[in-house]
């Protein structure tokens, strides 16, 4: 996030509804090129398991990727 708001808890709000978004799209492009999240996985050489958490927004995507 730039800029300082000086208001964690909205950053935090802030953070989660991009991570959720995020997950949200990768799932929906995911769908839509008939990718399974285990085919995902292999391709990125993550685990299918990791592909549905940063898809429900429990977890973030790795800069790496």
């Amino acid at each position: 996030m730039t800029g300082n708001t000086g208001d964690v808890a909205t950053d935090r709000a802030r953070v989660e509804t991009l991570r959720r978004s995020l997950g949200t799209n990768l799932a929906m492009y995911r769908m839509a090129a008939g990718v399974s999240q285990p085919d995902l996985g292999r391709a990125i050489g993550r685990s299918r398991s990791m592909i549905s958490r940063i898809e429900h927004g429990t977890r973030t995507l790795p800069e790496t990727l």
